[in-house]
């Protein structure tokens, strides 16, 4: 009879004995059990896709040279960053919480602890990226014919290398002062969002502002032969103003269309990660100015879940996007079954 209340005594200790997770987390325990497996099966599975349309991606753009760009090497960073979360986020969860229920205290507040670090530096890599693309694309539009001299690729593997040691040296801070590590996660999401949303509505700006352009151009075109066939003089090429127009204008004019789809492209790739990541941004705040109730426990691990399934779901939004991507990922895959086969 004491044998076994001070088995259970040291059970219930030992299930708490993780300093550094207990000021960070208050689980529920033994109630969770069901969403905690459900959500461990849910991430198993995605890691797997994670890892697998990652590493195609990743292959793709380091060994195809139509697709080393800064734009593409962009996107590669980003590519690492879900890579990661499928091979070492994800299952460091799933470890965690099956270790959790149980009750293997050591193994459940190693892969805590692991999991958590591992989620930081990734999600952190992932903000910073994002936010990279945007100032990019907006780059793009405003600095015409001077990208390719300004945006180079080497100048983009610095800046890739830097969100890695900036979200490193965020991550830090976890393991020594919770309320610092707050007081940097929360700026770094204010800046990230102050910075994408100026990037794409300056894009949007510069979109319409050249749309109207095109339209009364085409409106002073159509103008002209209007008046040419009323004084019953043929309709002739206005060569005059097209030699005034200068070259480098003619140039940015035609390269235009492409930085626009480009750009489209990189929004719609930030819509569905911010469509991921605010619920459970959304869940953190409540969390924090309330008690960690069963409700409040349970649509924090699904929401963070969801934030995972974007390194999934990015490696398709990609190939339906970007169609010399999508062409470069068939041929890859097409030298692959090739070699197995």
């Amino acid at each position: 009879m004491n044998t076994s209340a001070l088995e259970n005594a040291t059970r219930g200790d030992s299930q708490f004995s993780c300093s550094l997770l207990e000021r960070f987390l208050n689980e529920s325990r033994g109630t969770m059990d069901k969403v905690y497996l459900i959500n461990s099966v849910i991430n198993g599975v995605f890691s797997c896709v994670a890892i697998l349309t990652n590493t195609l991606i990743m292959a793709t753009i380091l060994l195809r040279p139509r697709l080393r760009s800064p734009t593409f090497f962009l996107l590669f960073g980003l590519a690492v960053s879900d890579f990661g979360v499928g091979l070492l986020a994800q299952p460091l969860y799933v470890v965690y919480k099956i270790a959790g229920i149980a009750e293997n205290s050591n193994l459940n507040c190693a892969a805590g602890v692991a999991f958590v670090l591992a989620s930081n530096q990734l999600s952190g890599v992932s903000f910073l990226t994002m936010t990279l693309l945007s100032v990019d694309r907006y780059l793009g539009l405003h600095l015409h014919l001077r990208y390719n001299e300004l945006v180079t690729v080497n100048r983009v593997k610095i800046a890739v290398v830097s969100t890695w040691i900036l979200s490193a040296s965020g991550n830090v801070s976890w393991l020594f002062s919770l309320k610092a590590y707050y007081s940097i996660s929360a700026t770094g999401f204010v800046l990230f969002l102050i910075a994408t949303l100026f990037a794409y509505t300056n894009i949007l700006f510069t979109v319409r502002r050249h749309r109207r352009k095109i339209q009364q151009q085409a409106v002073a075109v159509f103008n002209l032969t209007s008046a040419s066939w009323q004084d019953d003089t043929p309709p002739r090429q206005d060569t005059k103003t097209q030699d005034q127009t200068p070259n480098k204008e003619k140039q940015s004019d035609e390269m235009m269309p492409g930085y626009k789809k480009s750009a489209k492209n990189m929004f719609l790739i930030y819509i569905v990660f911010l469509i991921c990541v605010l619920p459970f941004t959304c869940v953190l705040l409540v969390s924090t100015f309330m008690a960690r109730s069963t409700t409040v426990e349970t649509a924090f691990n699904l929401t963070m879940s969801l934030v995972f399934i974007n390194s999934s779901v990015n490696p398709f939004l990609y190939c339906v996007l970007m169609r010399d991507l999508r062409r470069e990922v068939r041929n890859m895959l097409v030298i692959v079954s090739g070699y197995f086969s």
